[in-house]
């Protein structure tokens, strides 16, 4: 798999563009040759698509610029591949609360693109979420032990699941 068949698992299968989705790719100079490939995929499933690239930061957190905030209020879809994460920031807590899908990928390398994470089984994988999920949504506690000597237990009572699955 290379390059643009990551991104067009990025924005077609994992964030589900659809055509009337403003898409709005944010890259630094680290990152040019993903946020590239991730724009031109979003091409296929969008009419609307801008690309910002800014300099990297030197850590995660930092607020993004004026401007890039200003088009993440504009924004329906927003993915990130970056040096350094925004994910906690305020400008991305400010999208989402809009209703904006957001998909940040600090520190994603394009062979993470290519031959790395993005070339799993989407499907698969939330298969195998959703009948996780059948098991943990009920009980009270999970006790989980390994054989290299693993012994953890989790109280799950109260605790109100979301499978994140994007629907696949």
């Amino acid at each position: 798999m290379g390059l643009m068949e990551g991104a067009m698992v990025t924005v077609g299968t994992c964030i589900n563009v659809k055509r009337k989705d403003k898409v709005l790719v944010i890259s630094d100079d680290n990152t040019k040759r993903i946020g590239e490939a991730i724009y031109d995929a979003a091409l296929e499933f969008s009419d609307t698509v801008v690309l910002l690239r800014v300099t990297p930061e030197s850590l995660n957190g930092k607020e993004p610029p004026a401007t890039v905030v200003g088009a993440m209020k504009k924004a329906t879809v927003i993915i990130v591949p970056t040096t350094h994460s925004i994910t906690y920031t305020q400008a991305v807590r400010g999208a989402s609360n809009r209703g904006a899908r957001i998909a940040t990928m600090p520190g994603i390398t394009p062979r993470m693109m290519s031959r790395g994470g993005m070339t799993g089984d989407f499907r698969k994988i939330a298969r195998v979420i959703n009948r996780v999920h059948k098991y943990v949504r009920r009980p009270k506690s999970a006790h989980i032990t390994t054989e290299l000597g693993t012994d953890l237990v989790m109280e799950l009572k109260g605790r109100r699941w979301i499978i994140d699955d994007n629907g696949l």
